[in-house]
């Protein structure tokens, strides 16, 4: 049973109950005092990515690592993480569509070794707010967006038209959240990114040098899901289709849709009473 049939509570439960039927065979560390069993692809990450509450318990996934590594690492993907869905994707055990995020991931690895976050972190802990004004682009195409985000690079193209053949300051703005864990999301600029990362944008238009970013502390994901809905998916996108497009994506249900209704195209023809069972 996938993700997008249980809610975020039963999907956590289930994994967990799974989990403890397959414990018993982890060899338990005698050198920590206090441990932990790490899932080292985080539940949290296989709820949002359709990930099976099964394929997340098996013994690969699972390691005792001491309790305050365990809290340090939070929900982020690590190395290892990374090599594991490798290995399940080519193994046909997860989505292929994985790849993006995996690509990402890396990416931002690569970025923190380049760019130093530590003053934001700081001004992050202390106000709960930090604006960079001349981010480099590398740095800011490398932020994941936020696992709700319309399928940018389905339509990217009314994106384009919007952003015309004249460079304007907002079109260089960007926001994240910025989880306790350190994690950064990216709530605002997704589909620019894809377009300016990918050279999409009209020949003439000159791409941004660097980028505005504003970073906004965030307590867990549904407080980084509230913030997305009142910059993003109420006033910018708009349309009835593409907030459903986002909600149906959010949930998995995206999966093995048609790309008209992934782009958000022909959802009148689905019945939302339908969708949320």
């Amino acid at each position: 049973m996938m993700s997008s049939s249980l809610t975020k509570e039963e999907y956590f439960n289930k994994v967990r109950l799974m989990t403890d039927h397959v414990k018993k065979q982890l060899p338990k560390r005698k050198d920590l005092t206090e441990t932990h069993l790490d899932h080292i692809v985080p539940i949290s990450f296989g709820y949002q990515n359709n990930i099976a509450p099964e394929i997340l318990s098996l013994p690969e996934n699972l390691k005792y690592i001491s309790s305050l590594s365990n809290l340090k690492k939070g929900h982020t993907l690590t190395k290892e993480s990374i090599n594991i869905l490798r290995s399940w994707i080519k193994e046909g055990k997860v989505d292929t569509k994985l790849k993006f995020y995996i690509n990402q991931e890396e990416e931002f690895e690569k970025a923190k070794e380049k760019y130093d976050f530590s003053e934001m972190y700081a001004k992050i802990k202390e106000t709960g707010f930090y604006v960079i004004q001349d981010l480099p682009p590398e740095i800011a195409y490398s932020f994941i967006p936020i696992s709700i985000q319309r399928r940018h690079d389905l339509r990217w193209e009314k994106t384009r038209k919007a952003l015309g053949r004249i460079p304007l300051p907002t079109h260089r703005m960007m926001i994240c959240a910025v989880y306790p864990d350190g994690r950064i999301e990216r709530l605002d600029g997704n589909t620019r990114t894809h377009i300016f990362k990918n050279d999409l944008q009209f020949s003439d238009y000159e791409k941004p040098k660097s980028w505005f970013v504003t970073f906004i502390a965030v307590v867990d994901e549904k407080n980084a899901i509230e913030i997305y809905h009142s910059i993003d998916s109420t006033d910018t996108a708009g349309t009835f289709s593409e907030k459903v497009s986002g909600y149906m994506h959010s949930k998995g249900y995206h999966i093995n849709l048609p790309t008209q209704f992934q782009k958000g195209e022909k959802v009148y023809d689905i019945a939302i009473v339908v969708i949320d069972g």
